[in-house]
């Protein structure tokens, strides 16, 4: 990927003014000075346009994948348009950003408000990136504890132990004559923190194991409230999750 410089935002401006150049006159000192202080004078407009959101947009472009109507799905989380939210990036906090999310790759993807390039923003310089009823952390692998790898994580719930999600899609190739689809499948993983460690859960037993100090109280919740792992899976961990912290029980 290359750096999306900011003068392609200004590209038809310096053309115009280049060609101006060549039509009334030769190439002067004169002629010079005056491109260099238009877009000089064009960055300056451009950055104050922007206002405290210049930081943000410094990102490399994204190639993205070759959406064919033959397709079904897309790579994004929730939704292949651009979604508003907030992102922490780089030590500042800015809201009201277009964001998409590409659970393929674990990239966010921002719109270059003016030129509306598709930015995609340096990972590492994120700390955290919301959208309306989501909200993702940036986590590092530890090397002592493998089954969490870095990237971007849900926060489902947040108390003493928490419930994370990885959102992932992955893809699947039909071939028919004459015809290409590439099918986008999620595949979705779940984690619980709890004292230090992470697990991951993909059902009412391995939840089960993980709350295993509170396994007998866990049993009577699920069956008093109908708890359907199968149907709402993400849903059932959260509750199951926030009983165990609310029981007050746990060492």
């Amino acid at each position: 990927m290359t750096e999306l410089p900011i003068s392609k935002v200004f590209f038809f401006l310096s053309s115009f003014l280049l060609i101006s150049s060549v039509v009334f006159g030769q190439g002067t000192a004169s002629d010079t000075a005056f491109l260099t202080k238009a877009n000089t004078y064009a960055r300056n407009i451009y950055s104050q346009s922007i206002g405290d959101q210049a930081g943000l947009y410094n990102g490399v472009e994204y190639r993205g994948f070759p959406i064919r109507n033959t397709d079904e799905g897309h790579p994004f989380f929730l939704s292949d348009d651009w979604i508003e939210g907030s992102v922490i990036y780089d030590g500042e906090e800015y809201s009201g950003v277009a964001i998409q999310y590409d659970i393929i790759n674990d990239k966010v993807v921002i719109e270059q408000p003016y030129s509306h390039f598709k930015l995609e923003l340096i990972s590492e310089k994120i700390k955290s990136f919301s959208l309306p009823g989501h909200a993702f952390v940036r986590l590092l692998q530890n090397t002592n504890d493998s089954s969490l790898s870095t990237g971007f994580y849900e926060v489902l719930y947040n108390g003493s132990v928490k419930v994370l999600a990885k959102r992932r899609k992955h893809t699947n190739q039909i071939l028919d004559p004459g015809k290409i689809t590439i099918q986008y499948i999620e595949n979705d993983k779940l984690f619980i923190y709890k004292k230090g460690r992470f697990y991951t859960v993909k059902s009412k037993l391995s939840a089960l194991s993980v709350f295993n100090d509170l396994k007998k109280e866990i049993r009577k919740f699920i069956r008093k409230n109908n708890i359907n792992f199968r149907k709402e899976r993400d849903h059932s961990m959260v509750l199951v999750a926030r009983f165990y912290d609310e029981s007050g029980k746990q060492p």
